[in-house]
Order: structure tokens, then C-alpha cells, then sequence
């Protein structure tokens, strides 16, 4: 085989490695969930906001877009794995502000909440190193105790758990 066509055969090969590669990639990060935000706590605790778009976790997914939920603040958790996801779920009404906090073992999520004409969710992943890190969670909606619309409880680990 002469030279150039050898040149030529490699160049191929390198030109079909790299297009595998970048279509490799693409899958991959489209497939993955992708955390907008990460917060580290005290007690190995860490909660993940959710881009809700990328989310992994087929049954999840359809409860948060299937599902004609009421507005309010809903928890979806994992036994398997003591995952905890929260749903605020604005059927017109808008949440901000949350933020984490934990204290003697309970778990406070405060969050603002205000009417507009729109609807609005926001997904977070709380997760614990250590099954006792807290055992209660307790909800503040502008400054007052709120509570969950409804608690869901899935026995086995999401999908997500893979990666």
C-alpha cells in the first residue's frame, strides 16, 4: 500500500473516532441530571436544586408533569437510599428564596411565596450521609410553619442513583 493511502486510511479512522467520541458525549451529558445548584450543610448533609428538564428518574418525572398537582410544597422520597425530593409545585403562585438550615436534627426549609398569573416549580434533592442526621422536616412559607401537601414514598433508589 502505497504511502497516501495509508495517510488517508488513518485519517479516516481518526475523522470516525472523534465523531464517536462527541456523539458519546452529547448522550451522555444529555442524559445526565443536571444539578443548578449544590449546597453543603452540617452533618453530611447536601441538597441539589434540579434542573427539572434533565431530570432522570422516569416515575418522578411523570408525577411532576403528569400529575395535575395542587399548589403547594409536596416531598417525594426514597427509602432505599434516604433521598428526600421536594416539589414546590406554584399552581399560580411563585417560590423563592429557599434556603436550608438544621438545627437539633430538624430540617427547615424556608422559602417565600407570592400569587402571580403564572405556574412555576422548583425541584430540590436533599441527601444524607448519615440516616440520623435529622428526622424532622419543618417548612416556613414567609415566616410561617406550612406543611406538605402530600408525602410519596418510593421504596426503591431513583434511576438517578446510577451515576
Amino acid at each position: 500500500m502505497s504511502e497516501s493511502k495509508k495517510s488517508k486510511s488513518y485519517r479516516i479512522i481518526l475523522v470516525s473516532l472523534i465523531i464517536i467520541l462527541i456523539l458519546s458525549a452529547c448522550y451522555f451529558f444529555k442524559t445526565r441530571e443536571v444539578y443548578k445548584d449544590v449546597y453543603s450543610l452540617d452533618d453530611g448533609i447536601v441538597v441539589k436544586e434540579i434542573d427539572i428538564d434533565r431530570l432522570r428518574d422516569k416515575k418522578l418525572n411523570d408525577f411532576i408533569t403528569e400529575n395535575n398537582l395542587a399548589n403547594g410544597v409536596f416531598e417525594y422520597y426514597y427509602s432505599k437510599g434516604d433521598k428526600h425530593y421536594i416539589l414546590f409545585n406554584g399552581v399560580e403562585n411563585t417560590y423563592k428564596n429557599v434556603t436550608f438550615d438544621l438545627e437539633n436534627k430538624i430540617f427547615t426549609i424556608s422559602y417565600e411565596s407570592q400569587s402571580t398569573s403564572g405556574n412555576s416549580k422548583l425541584l430540590y434533592l436533599i441527601e444524607k450521609e448519615s440516616g440520623d442526621a435529622f428526622d424532622t422536616i419543618k417548612l416556613l412559607n414567609n415566616n410561617k410553619e406550612d406543611y406538605f401537601i402530600n408525602v410519596y414514598t418510593r421504596a426503591t433508589t431513583p434511576l438517578s442513583d446510577k451515576f
